[in-house]
């Protein structure tokens, strides 16, 4: 695995706290390092990414709720709730609440800020 430095990231705060990045706290997102403030939020993150992608794969199944491509919240595995629902790398993903769906939401559009302005 290479080591990933806080000099090649792309984003100085956490799109969660909006505290600032940590050498430990560091991930690769789209070819980009990305940050968080703690390893906690990189493991959320990260968590959700992997749902993602792995629900992604598996696309090819009868559409449930609102043509979301996951049943269950990737951070709670609670249901997801079709007011929970956002687009993510053109798919329809779901949460069990709009906070969790925010939250992503924020930080997946803080990243593609970040990649378009260097």
């Amino acid at each position: 695995m290479r080591v990933l430095h806080i000099a090649d990231c792309i984003n100085e705060t956490c799109p969660w706290s909006g505290d600032p990045v940590q050498s430990d706290s560091l991930t690769k997102y789209n070819g980009n390092v990305v940050g968080f403030c703690n390893p906690g939020c990189r493991d959320t993150f990260d968590s959700a990414v992997r749902h993602f992608d792995e629900a992604k794969r598996g696309a090819g199944r009868t559409p449930d709720i609102a043509d979301a491509i996951n049943e269950t919240c990737p951070w709670s595995g609670k249901p997801v709730h079709a007011d929970s629902l956002t687009e993510y790398d053109g798919n329809v993903v779901g949460f069990c609440n709009p906070g969790c769906r925010d939250k992503f939401d924020s930080a997946v559009r803080h990243f593609q800020e970040s990649q378009t302005s260097r």
